[in-house]
């Protein structure tokens, strides 16, 4: 479908779909292997997170609305992301379904069931 014949504009519209299509879904290769035994240094990581606390607690005034903020900010960015995803599901699955490149008609003509998976995700998410 996306060589015959080749278009690249074909191609930007529909990778775009399905760059939002998976949008937020990545995963981030995170393994948290991490090593704590070595008890060489145990004494001085007691240390160190002595003194971390004793900053925090003496800093709760500045830090709490930092944290605060800093949390509504993510969970704001994370609604934004969820939703453009359910969006671009649809807009993804609308190119390939027709075989033809289209943003703004699946755009509008999902946009109720795109609303619908998104506050079902959120939920359930």
């Amino acid at each position: 479908m996306l060589f015959q014949p080749f278009d690249i504009g074909k191609w930007f519209i529909i990778g775009f779909c399905a760059w939002l299509a998976g949008l937020g879904e990545s995963g981030g290769g995170f393994n948290g292997n991490y090593n704590f035994g070595n008890d060489r240094h145990s004494h001085n990581f007691q240390e160190t997170f002595a003194k971390v606390i004793r900053y925090v607690m003496e800093n709760l005034y500045w830090i709490i609305p930092v944290v605060i903020v800093a949390l509504i900010f993510l969970l704001a960015l994370g609604m934004v992301m969820l939703w453009l995803n359910c969006r671009g599901k649809f807009m993804f699955l609308h190119c390939v379904a027709v075989n033809r490149a289209e943003v703004k008609e699946p755009w509008q003509k999902y946009g109720r069931v795109a609303n619908s998976l998104f506050w079902f995700r959120f939920v359930v998410d």
